[in-house]
């Protein structure tokens, strides 16, 4: 099992990454890097993974196939209320969890 994050950003005193689940799945998060995600917010998931799909879940469920290059990419506005958590996941697994702001 590996995990990487992807990190350019000179403040690094101010750095907060989501939180990775152990899993067989190797998954690279490209974007976004930070755990924190603010409610509300246009944000855009890009995922590097050998998984066929992932499913990204706010308030609904989104199921995400690889694009032409060969990863994941979908963008979308937070739905989920201060508090509450984004996921992604594998049909069985939470893979990675943000924090909502």
């Amino acid at each position: 099992m590996k995990h990487k994050v992807l990190v350019e950003n000179d403040n690094k005193e101010q750095l907060s990454f989501p939180k990775f689940y152990s899993g067989k799945e190797d998954i690279t998060i490209i974007e976004p890097v930070y755990n924190f995600l603010k409610s509300g917010e246009k944000i855009i998931f890009k995922i590097i993974s050998d998984l066929d799909e992932i499913i990204i879940v706010d308030q609904m469920r989104n199921y995400i196939k690889k694009n032409e290059q060969g990863f994941f990419e979908f963008e979308t506005i937070i739905q989920s209320s201060r508090g509450e958590f984004i996921k992604i996941s594998n049909n069985s697994n939470t893979l990675v969890k943000y924090n909502v702001i």
